[in-house]
């Protein structure tokens, strides 16, 4: 064997296949947990292999030459028969799984026994740690960080599978029982008489809600009194308060339905025929999506896609039940 070529450990080959993909030393060293100058005597290694540059340092990162490309599908089938080989030589170990997951406070109940659900069906013995969310989430799967995530409207990442599972198409506001706002239909005047909760979901920070833009529009100003990523302390407060919580999707409601002192009303026909053509979103539809890491396990995440579709099923069907006996 070429004494130059066994200097290619599989560290250094998936360096390699790294900075192929991602063309990032920073990403790669993050994505493997490992410190970037790791990540550099690699790079060094390589250049020496090869005795040739093969990555070209540019302004936003690394530019691999026509010898990376041409070596890179290479090493590519060697990183993945040997987690061929790892994945094979831990069938038989009777050690628990740790899975980890993000999304939004409203949607975690409904991600987490979605994975329980999965775990169960493919005799996995599995410890799910939850993940808080934030808006470099995508980073985070792609580092291996996080196996699993609920987003909204994801930009394309060719790094992550990437699969739909609902569009939001249902509106609601959500109140302590017996406020006098669920007496009539819901309106552009109770946008500016009451106060309001509002649950931030894909996006952190002040960003402004659509609902606050179309009541400017209009020339008001919503009281907006409490935004927070917080689901259970906006329902908290809720209870003890006579605000208003603009919320979207069934799986919110989970949470509404079997909590006392609460009460929620569509308002869907508002945002449909009032905010949405005032805002002109019509086009721009939110859609929740699974993502995962690529290379992560392929049924799991296909079977956690198939679950995840029936239990909304089963979740829209429970609150138009629950509507029509209330």
């Amino acid at each position: 064997m070429d004494l130059k070529l066994s200097k290619l450990d599989y560290f250094t080959l998936q360096v390699l296949v790294g900075l192929y993909e991602l063309k990032s030393g920073t990403c790669l060293a993050a994505k493997l947990d490992v410190a970037q100058p790791k990540v550099s005597r690699a790079l060094s290694t390589i250049r020496e292999v090869f005795d040739d540059e093969m990555f070209v340092r540019k302004q936003y990162g690394f530019e691999p030459n026509e010898l990376a490309a041409k070596i890179y599908p290479i090493a590519k089938v060697v990183i993945d028969a040997y987690l061929q080989v790892q994945r094979a030589s831990q069938d038989n170990l009777e050690q628990k799984k740790t899975i980890n997951i993000a999304t939004l406070d409203y949607n975690t109940n409904f991600l987490h026994q979605s994975v329980l659900e999965v775990s169960k069906k493919l005799g996995i013995t599995s410890v799910i740690n939850m993940v808080p969310w934030n808006d470099d989430i995508q980073k985070q799967i792609t580092s291996g960080k996080v196996d699993y995530a609920i987003t909204v409207n994801p930009p394309e990442n060719n790094l992550l599978r990437t699969e739909l599972l609902a569009e939001v198409k249902r509106f609601y506001i959500i109140a302590r029982k017996g406020h006098p706002i669920f007496d009539k239909s819901f309106g552009y005047a109770d946008l500016i008489s009451n106060s309001f909760v509002l649950i931030n979901y894909a996006r952190i920070g002040l960003k402004k809600r659509a609902i606050e833009l179309y009541v400017e529009k209009h020339g008001g100003e919503m009281d907006v009194v409490l935004k927070t990523n917080n689901l259970h302390y906006a329902l908290d407060y809720l209870v003890n308060n006579d605000s208003i919580c603009i919320a979207a999707t069934e799986s919110i409601l989970e949470h509404i339905i079997t909590r006392e002192g609460l009460q929620y009303q569509d308002t869907t026909e508002f945002w449909v025929t009032q905010v949405i053509p005032s805002l002109d979103l019509s086009a721009q539809k939110s859609v929740q999506y699974l993502q995962g890491r690529l290379e992560g396990d392929t049924t799991f995440f296909n079977e956690l896609v198939i679950t995840m579709k029936q239990r909304l099923e089963y979740l829209q069907k429970t609150v138009c039940n629950h509507n029509q006996n209330n």
